[in-house]
């Protein structure tokens, strides 16, 4: 079993997961995005999702293994079936590699774990969700297979390639970095496509009808752009994937916080927000706050 579980009291409850998004979607947050550790493991997932889509944003997504997605539910449908049922509008998959064994390695599943993620992309895109496959690319592990990577899906499926980035409890090593101007390189025939976000963190390309983004926070960061917050499964909302600062909305919420109190939190948070990086000067002060354990690890925030 794996021992590091949040105790379930600490989590949010559905009930306060509602709250949280309706205060945001009050001031003006339009999208939610539910993420891990990975959310399929909460038996309410579903009615999460109802719930945050009735909170007044307009589109409600989901990061997820997809592990668990096809699997058959007491209603006689399949947890994404419920999931769509609920209002969900987008998926983001996060696959490392089309190598069954190169997957284990990197996933520590069994090998025959990566036929069930790939029908569940599948699933996904035939469900009419925004789907999107997510990979992180380690020099050594799976970069060689990146323009293959890039179009072994259907086209209504967007690829992501993602930077290595470094977290406590991932063994950061800056020479296994492969940076974005290298996998532009290393895929070729790639064309240039303008965002229509001003706000959007990922660099899109097309390639054979195909859209392909990179996710570039360690060798161009966005910073500058970045619209984003997390709030935590433990309620710990962070206005930086890389900062240490955290303010405990369940902690307001449960000492009997009113919504506008949550609200002026919220708002306080993000007038402290550095510049770049979480306060951190450059990629190295990144993987010297890890080494240190100076965050959460990646499963405890939230991709």
């Amino acid at each position: 079993g794996v021992s590091d579980l949040t105790p379930a009291p600490e989590l949010l409850t559905a009930d306060e997961i509602e709250r949280v998004a309706r205060v945001f979607a009050r001031a003006g947050a339009r999208k939610v995005r539910l993420t891990g550790g990975e959310p399929t493991l909460r038996r309410d997932l579903a009615e999460i999702c109802a719930r945050v889509r009735g909170a007044g944003v307009a589109s409600v997504g989901l990061t997820t293994n997809a592990v668990a997605l096809l699997k058959p539910t007491p209603n006689g449908g399949t947890v994404l079936d419920g999931l769509v049922d609920a209002g969900l509008d987008s998926v983001n998959v996060s696959l490392d590699s089309l190598d069954p064994l190169a997957f284990s390695r990197m996933t520590r599943r069994p090998p025959a774990t990566h036929a069930k993620v790939m029908r569940a992309v599948e699933a996904c895109a035939a469900a009419g969700l925004r789907t999107k496959v997510n990979c992180v690319v380690l020099r050594g592990e799976n970069d060689a297979g990146l323009a293959a990577f890039a179009r072994a899906f259907p086209e209504t499926v967007s690829v992501r390639f993602i930077e290595w980035m470094p977290f406590p409890g991932n063994a950061y090593d800056e020479s296994r970095l492969v940076p974005y101007a290298e996998m532009v390189e290393r895929i070729g025939g790639l064309n240039p496509v303008p965002s229509d976000d001003p706000h959007d963190t990922t660099k899109w390309w097309t390639i054979d009808n195909r859209e392909i983004g990179f996710i570039t926070s360690m060798s161009e960061h966005f910073c500058g752009t970045c619209n984003r917050v997390r709030v935590t499964a433990d309620g710990s909302l962070k206005t930086c994937l890389f900062g240490s600062d955290a303010l405990s909305l369940r902690d307001l919420m449960r000492g009997g916080a009113s919504d506008a109190d949550v609200a002026s939190g919220i708002f306080g948070a993000l007038q402290q927000k550095h510049f770049k990086h979480g306060g951190h000067a450059d990629a190295a002060g990144i993987a010297d706050a890890a080494a240190a354990n100076d965050n959460r690890p990646m499963v405890k925030i939230g991709g």
